[in-house]
């Protein structure tokens, strides 16, 4: 963990996160999954903490939303883990791919910000087993959010697909009458 960022790589119940937080006085890859792509290592290393882009509304994001859903949430800051290296407060990042709504986002951040003085201390004792323990919880609550929204997103489809069997019928069924009259 110290300076490989490849040290801590996960083969996850959740297809795509990384961990990103300080290593020495830069940031760096502190765990990721094995799916983990460059654009969300990218997107994770990003001090841009603006508000996460989550749909406003389910039928959009769902329908008409971007093919890959990433998403960020950041510790407060704590203590460095390592403060002989860097004395300064640090700040984790934690990134994934999936599907999830602003209260789903919520959760995961107040999780992330729970688990943080285990992860930190994870990381200063270069404990993988105690890294998977820390993030257990929070790819827990990113695998519920995903798999809520894509029973949403399945029963979605399903109503509209019976929607337009209806309309299809009642369109065939006006023809069918003006045919026979």
């Amino acid at each position: 963990m110290s300076q490989n960022p490849e040290s801590l790589e996960f083969n996850s119940l959740h297809d795509e996160f990384v961990l990103i937080g300080p290593v020495g006085k830069r940031d760096q890859v502190l765990a990721r999954s094995e799916a983990a792509g460059m654009d969300l290592i990218g997107y994770a290393m990003d001090k841009d903490d603006t508000d996460d882009e989550v749909a406003g509304s389910i039928l959009s994001s769902l329908m008409f939303g971007p093919k890959r859903h990433i998403h960020r949430v950041s510790s407060w800051p704590v203590n460095n883990p390592k403060p002989l290296e860097d004395e300064r407060k640090a700040s984790f990042r934690f990134a994934w791919v999936g599907y999830c709504s602003r209260s789903d986002l919520q959760s995961i951040e107040k999780s992330f910000n729970a688990n943080i003085y285990d992860i930190s201390e994870a990381v200063s004792a270069e404990d993988r087993s105690q890294m998977e323990l820390a993030l257990a919880p929070i790819l827990l609550r990113c695998s519920r959010a995903n798999d809520r929204l894509l029973r949403k997103r399945r029963l979605m489809h399903v109503f509209l697909t019976i929607y337009a069997l209806i309309a299809f019928a009642g369109a065939a069924s006006v023809v069918m009458r003006e045919i026979l009259q």
